[in-house]
């Protein structure tokens, strides 16, 4: 782990932990029943463009939670998933927040756990969902505040090698690694071996989902986010951030100087980062 010792990183996680998570942007999800079809709460998820689904039962009490990891892990391949009530793919119980619990309080859960997604309550009222989009958003608002303090490269910090599919194998290949891996994000070579797009969890749920018919008969290259924005390994880690806070991104592919994978920067290993900073 670099040394980030600069004056201002201190305040910075300070600032970062120190808010109650009511305070943030709680509107990440939708609501649905547990009896809905799978298709139909597809359909929600996507028109919102959110990865997450609260799932309720009599008296709109909480019964579960469904993500974009569920759909890949539990659905997608599936025959007949789709017309499965949502109650059967769901993670039941899920962990939820306090409204009085603090950001610090609920990176902590989020890294421990590698969870993506937490219900808040106020009481016995549910508020909305927590997600990793919502933390990196406040980080990137911090770290523009505090002018870049996330300033070391990101080969400074430990991060796996990436997951790589040729962008001509069939899409079932693509989910079926995911699936293996248990990764949200796989990167797509061309013929040359260099970068040609990124396979998500998100384009699982927007472009795949009720669409394909037949996983087989099409390739990931069709299906992937072409030429999608990269950094080298020596960028600073404020630039990572900028590109998921200030893009929406949630994974950032990293190349060398020839458009070879070498890693993938997630917003997960943001949040992880984040929690090892200093504080003030």
């Amino acid at each position: 782990m670099s040394d980030f010792s600069a004056p201002k990183e201190g305040s910075f996680r300070k600032e970062f932990t120190g808010l109650n998570v009511a305070q943030l942007d709680l509107s990440g999800y939708v609501l649905v029943e547990e009896a809905l079809p799978v298709r139909t709460v597809i359909e929600r998820m996507r028109a919102k463009k959110t990865n997450c689904a609260l799932v309720t039962g009599a008296g709109a009490a909480l019964q579960g939670i469904f993500t974009d990891r569920d759909l890949l892990m539990k659905v997608v391949g599936v025959a007949g998933a789709l017309d499965f009530a949502v109650s059967a793919v769901m993670t039941a119980a899920p962990r939820t927040l306090s409204s009085a619990q603090t950001v610090g309080e609920a990176l902590q859960i989020f890294n421990l756990f590698g969870f993506r997604n937490l219900p808040v309550f106020d009481g016995s009222r549910l508020l909305g969902n927590l997600g990793h989009r919502t933390l990196i958003t406040h980080a990137h608002s911090l770290c523009v505040a505090h002018g870049d303090v996330l300033h070391a490269p990101i080969s400074s910090i430990e991060i796996g090698r990436p997951v790589a599919v040729p962008g001509t194998r069939p899409l079932q290949f693509a989910i079926r690694t995911m699936q293996l891996y248990s990764i949200g994000c796989c990167l797509v070579t061309d013929a040359q071996d260099k970068l040609a797009g990124v396979f998500t969890e998100m384009d699982v749920l927007l472009r795949v989902a009720g669409v394909v018919s037949d996983l087989e008969q099409t390739t990931v290259a069709e299906h992937m986010t072409n030429k999608p924005a990269t950094l080298s390994p020596e960028a600073e880690i404020a630039q990572a951030l900028e590109m998921m806070g200030g893009r929406g991104f949630r994974h950032v592919p990293l190349v060398d100087a020839e458009l070879l994978p070498v890693s993938v920067m997630s917003s997960r290993d943001i949040l992880h980062l984040i929690e090892a900073l200093p504080a003030a």
